[in-house]
């Protein structure tokens, strides 16, 4: 990692997939309120933009001690099953 320079915001620190993503996510006025999203190794800036929507987010890694605003993934597979039915995963 590290090879490319100057891909990273120099607002955000975000990489230009995560940028993307949220130019989707503006463009298609999602997630709407009241939906449930499942955030996969999510990326902090997204998570910031995310956590300021009206839905249930919940932003989960296998690693969650390398970030403290993620839950832990070590049992995600049946814990998906209990919380999510209709599931969105980015």
């Amino acid at each position: 990692m590290g090879s490319r320079k100057g891909v990273r915001c120099g607002q955000c620190n975000s990489l230009e997939r995560t940028r993307f993503l949220k130019l989707l996510l503006d463009k298609y006025d999602f997630p709407r309120p009241g939906i449930r999203v499942l955030h996969l190794a999510p990326e902090k800036s997204l998570f910031d933009v995310l956590t300021g929507k009206n839905v249930k987010y919940d932003p989960v890694d296998i690693e969650p001690k390398n970030f403290p605003f993620c839950l832990c993934a070590s049992s995600i597979f049946a814990w998906m099953l209990q919380n999510y039915r209709r599931t969105i995963m980015i």
